[in-house]
């Protein structure tokens, strides 16, 4: 396989993941913060298709933050990612001292 070929796979790759991540952003508001999407985008989904719907929901949530440009999309995601990735770390880091602290005392109360 050239050199050429292997990079396209991996910005293909990339791709489909920053897809995915925009996507997955977008559907969190949708299911979570209904509220962002205006009442004409409502009416606008009843004869829609669902691929039709979920882009109405998208462009209604994008007004409705001021996401105007994708570059603005990139850093609602980045926020978003980042935010996960920082609270799961917390959360392992909780769940590890608890684990010493429940070691320590296993260990104390043996003795």
């Amino acid at each position: 396989m050239s050199q050429h070929t292997s990079d396209n796979q991996t910005n293909a790759a990339d791709n489909f993941i920053k897809y995915e991540k925009i996507k997955n952003v977008f559907k969190m508001f949708i299911d979570h913060a209904e509220y962002l999407i205006d009442d004409r985008a409502f009416e606008r989904c009843e004869t829609a298709s669902v691929k039709e719907q979920f882009s109405i929901k998208i462009d209604s949530i994008r007004k409705s933050i001021g996401v105007d440009s994708m570059e603005d999309v990139n850093m609602l995601v980045t926020v978003f990612y980042e935010f996960e990735a920082n609270f799961q770390k917390e959360m392992q880091t909780k769940f590890d001292e608890e684990m010493k602290a429940l070691d320590d005392a296993a260990i104390e109360g043996g003795n």
